[in-house]
């Protein structure tokens, strides 16, 4: 297990991010059909920013009772979203989950995952008829911060839709009826998806 330095910023968390997950080492697959119903699936590794700030500031000992205390109060925050049928810890701040969530957004107007306060990939209703897809990152100076000490997001990401795709910056788009639009995410510091569908 990789050691967490004590040189992991004190400034890290402030108070809007002290309930932020990371997402990393993930798949994503998205579906987003043309009458508004959409599908989310998560399968991956999520990163508590204020556990891993503790463990690097040894406010909290890596293997020690209060670690594991520590994991089932924010193991039990996560499972207070039905959508997580696994979270398993496995040590440096560090949860491999299982998460699956449906919905219409002709009804709901926007979902964030993976917490409304702390998004990392957001569906939204911005016009009539009109879904945005849109991937969020932490302020750069966090994320400068949390790469230099060997944390990083990573993952792919696929979303399918039926509709009528008026923007995307996938890096490729899969043959399909109907297509997949592929990214696949080597770092935090890289662009996020981005992708704007036209539903009947």
């Amino acid at each position: 297990m990789r050691k967490i330095t004590t040189f992991l910023i004190f400034v890290l968390v402030p108070l809007w991010l002290t309930g932020c997950f990371l997402p990393t080492k993930y798949e994503i697959d998205i579906q987003v059909r043309k009458d508004g119903l959409y599908a989310f699936n998560y399968e991956g590794d999520l990163i508590h920013l204020r556990f891993l700030q503790k463990l690097g500031q040894k406010e909290v000992t890596q293997g020690s009772p209060e670690e594991k205390e520590w994991a089932e109060v924010y193991a039990k925050d996560l499972k207070r979203d039905r959508g997580f049928s696994e979270v398993r810890y496995v040590g440096e701040a560090r949860f491999r989950v299982k998460y699956a969530h449906e919905g219409n957004i002709n009804k709901r107007k926007s979902y964030s995952f993976v917490r409304r306060n702390g998004w990392f990939l957001r569906i939204a209703r911005t016009a009539p008829g009109v879904v945005e897809i849109t991937g969020n990152k932490l302020p750069k100076n966090y994320r400068d911060e949390l790469i230099a000490t060997g944390f990083d997001s990573w993952g792919r990401v696929n979303i399918t839709t039926d509709g009528e795709v008026g923007f995307d910056n996938a890096g490729a788009v899969l043959e399909g009826s109907p297509p997949t639009y592929e990214w696949i995410i080597r770092s935090m510091a890289k662009p996020t998806p981005r992708m704007v569908i036209g539903l009947k």
